[in-house]
């Protein structure tokens, strides 16, 4: 399964290339300035070529849209992970593989969040840390630390990816 991944495109995404490979388009969140561009970014990304889409909220997403806009993500073209959802929906299985939030789904292959794990970037987060030692993925995905973006292999289990395209640098495109 090949996976695409991008994160923090803050309304540049147009400026982003998006390859006709790939089976699952990943957003780990920030897809707006805060707020603004938030129709463009949606029918942008429903139109991505890959079948399958799952996007995350951003810091952007959630003091501007938190409970307002998400009525207007259609479930059936764009699975949007979040925690706090009428149900939530923390985890989702696309051609046997599971994609999931930190410490949601314990077999998780693909983990994603918006922020890294705090031993990972000063901007990270403890809890991402925690879900990531439970989980052991294949792969995961952030973005956030703008600065921090590229591909890591932090454990022998797991390869982390910054996918931060603020300016409209390339995607990710990973092999899991």
């Amino acid at each position: 399964m090949k996976i695409v991944a991008i994160s923090d495109t803050h309304g540049n995404h147009e400026k982003i290339d998006i390859p006709e490979e790939g089976d699952v388009l990943v957003h780990a969140g920030d897809f707006t300035d805060f707020g603004k561009g938030f129709d463009d970014f949606i029918t942008w990304f429903e139109k991505a070529p890959q079948p399958h889409k799952i996007l995350l909220l951003g810091n952007h997403e959630w003091t501007n849209i938190k409970d307002r806009r998400y009525g207007e993500i259609h479930p059936q073209r764009i699975t949007l992970l979040r925690q706090d959802g009428f149900p939530p929906k923390t985890s989702v299985t696309i051609d046997g593989h599971i994609f999931s939030l930190p410490g949601e789904a314990p077999d998780a292959d693909v983990v994603v969040a918006h922020a890294p794990p705090d031993n990972l970037s000063p901007e990270g987060d403890i809890s991402v840390r925690a879900g990531l030692a439970i989980q052991q993925p294949d792969l995961f995905i952030c973005g956030h630390a703008h600065a921090e973006r590229g591909v890591f292999n932090h454990t022998a289990q797991t390869k982390y990816i910054n996918a931060c395209c603020p300016d409209g640098e390339d995607p990710f495109v990973e092999t899991i």
